[in-house]
């Protein structure tokens, strides 16, 4: 088995590397290489780069905005990224959130939220943990009932973002909600949906910073309880 890349594949990595050798900010770059984190302004400023040259969002549907790249040529590209260094889009939104849209969304949902992840005018956080369920998602007891033209949202959750200073950037929620059970907890429904998060009726608690021993927190969580109204375009 030859497992080397082929001349196709070493031209692609190349003209990764000549990329990121243009269009790199150099102050950018060196922030990277001496460990110091971005402010939004940068990251924005990077990705709009990104996407500009249709790279933001390799491994999306090509028909959504990705480049129908082949297994290998997503792997040089994420590979050449941290060797630079420099990242991707740095928030939830292409990780969690676009999935769900490209996936379930209806037609408005997906022209409306994903060209504005792409481009970085959303900054997504989740919502998906609560006081009491984390990873058990089965023990959700956010609720999203129908009134009207919107659901509110009932409940308690535990807002996730990449530091402290990420839910100050993030302009936008996705909150997983139970919509309906059955005897069996395995059975049990689940849906999310987009919040804003600068609504008067979605408070932000205090943060917790440095949850994993890191200097720079993967995780930073804020409290949010609610009666918060979901417009039905934004429940997927």
């Amino acid at each position: 088995m030859d497992l080397a890349f082929t001349k196709e594949e070493r031209t692609f990595r190349e003209e990764v590397r000549q990329f990121l050798r243009d269009q790199v900010p150099l102050e950018t770059r060196c922030k990277l290489i001496e460990g110091r984190g971005l402010s939004r302004d940068e990251m924005v400023a990077w990705t709009r780069i990104l996407h500009k040259k249709g790279w933001a969002v390799p491994d999306w549907p090509k028909e959504y905005g990705g480049t129908g790249w082949t297994l290998a040529q997503l792997y040089i590209f994420g590979e050449e990224l941290q060797m630079y260094p420099v990242r991707g889009l740095p928030d939830f939104g292409t990780s969690l959130v676009d999935p769900v849209i490209y996936t379930f969304g209806n037609e408005a949902q997906k022209k409306y939220y994903l060209p504005r992840i792409a481009n970085a005018d959303d900054w997504w956080c989740q919502g998906f943990s609560e006081p009491r369920a984390g990873s058990d998602l089965a023990a959700l007891k956010a609720r999203a009932v129908r009134d009207g033209d919107h659901y509110i949202v009932n409940g308690q959750k535990i807002l996730t973002c990449r530091s402290m200073r990420g839910l100050k950037r993030s302009s936008r929620a996705s909150i997983s909600c139970s919509k309906a059970s059955s005897p069996r907890r395995s059975a049990m429904l689940f849906s999310q949906t987009a919040l804003p998060t600068n609504l008067q009726a979605f408070p932000k608690g205090r943060g917790h910073d440095r949850l994993n021993g890191w200097r720079s927190s993967e995780l930073a969580p804020w409290e949010a309880a609610s009666q918060c109204p979901s417009p039905t375009p934004a429940f997927l």
